[in-house]
């Protein structure tokens, strides 16, 4: 099926997507947590090159609006807004800055982003890592998919 607004549908198929793995959890037919990060990289290159995620979208104001945010651990950077979240996220899944922790069942509970610089004298130093729980990406991921969606659309 074409595309009639490629940044809106293209966010809506995302969350379609991820729907629709989420619903075969047990069936041996997805991999939710796999699909989530899939889903997190694709509403964050895509939106970006279509300018939708802002600086003036305030993490403490998102945060007030009920967004859950990841926790930071460590790093220079302490991002107050959206874009440069992404930015940092953005970063680490395409340097692999990831580490997943298992819940000691084998389950992925929680991912870790870590976004390193990858150039000059400060290579290798941590500028950013946070971490979520994959309950708190979801929502994360829930909320990127209604800003983009409604932005998309304007």
């Amino acid at each position: 099926m074409e595309y009639q607004n490629v940044c809106h549908d293209f966010i809506e198929r995302t969350e379609l997507n991820l729907l629709a793995i989420e619903g075969s959890e047990g069936r041996g037919s997805g991999f939710e947590v796999t699909q989530l990060i899939n889903s997190l990289l694709g509403l964050i290159v895509l939106p970006k090159e279509f300018n939708l995620f802002k600086e003036t979208d305030m993490l403490n104001e998102l945060k007030r609006e009920g967004w859950v945010l990841p926790r930071k651990l460590r790093g220079r950077n302490n991002p107050d807004n959206l874009q440069v979240l992404i930015r940092h996220l953005r970063n680490a899944i395409a340097h692999w800055g990831l580490t997943f922790i298992s819940d000691g069942s084998r389950q992925i509970s929680m991912i870790t982003f870590c976004n390193m610089s990858t150039f000059g004298k400060n290579k290798g130093a941590i500028m950013w890592e946070g971490y979520f729980s994959v309950d708190d990406l979801r929502s994360f991921v829930s909320n990127l998919v209604i800003l983009g969606k409604k932005r998309a659309a304007e």
